[in-house]
């Protein structure tokens, strides 16, 4: 897959809130590492988590007010 490719199925921007498709914590976009998303979220008590994820394994969350 190309550069030009990855970035048009992808649009992941920092700040925005993404979920494993798997499931998991809420977690937020930090930036784009080549193909991948950083990711930060926090656990249960409070410690913050990094990762770097395939775009291919997110999605994004709504919230409904």
């Amino acid at each position: 897959m190309s550069n030009e490719e990855c970035e048009s199925d992808f649009n992941f921007q920092a700040g925005e809130t993404v979920v494993l498709k798997s499931g998991g914590p809420l977690m937020t976009v930090r930036g784009i590492s080549g193909y991948n998303v950083i990711c930060n979220w926090f656990d249960d008590f409070m410690r913050l988590h990094e990762g770097t994820f395939n775009p291919f394994c997110l999605t994004y969350e709504n919230y409904k007010n």
